[in-house]
């Protein structure tokens, strides 16, 4: 018999596949001049990106990255070496 103040759930984690049909440049591009546009694409996981150091997209140049991942908020740097 089940008990009325108990509430029934499923858990579990779903996967799945998605084919992107763009090359390299578009994902250069996006991530080297247009990072911002991240926040359109997967508003849900990345909520921020700050620029530290230097010029966007140039080498030298230090940005972070605020993004979620499952319960976890992350924030990461990362530096332009070369180009």
């Amino acid at each position: 018999m089940c008990d009325k103040n108990q509430d029934m759930a499923l858990s579990g984690k779903l996967i799945g596949y998605v084919e992107i049909n763009k090359n390299g440049d578009f994902f250069h591009d996006l991530f080297r001049h247009n990072p911002h546009k991240m926040f359109a694409i997967a508003p849900d996981r990345a909520h921020d990106c700050e620029l530290h150091e230097g010029d966007r997209g140039a080498v030298g140049s230090v940005i972070s990255w605020h993004y979620i991942y499952g319960a976890y908020h992350i924030t990461f740097f990362f530096s332009i070496l070369c180009m």
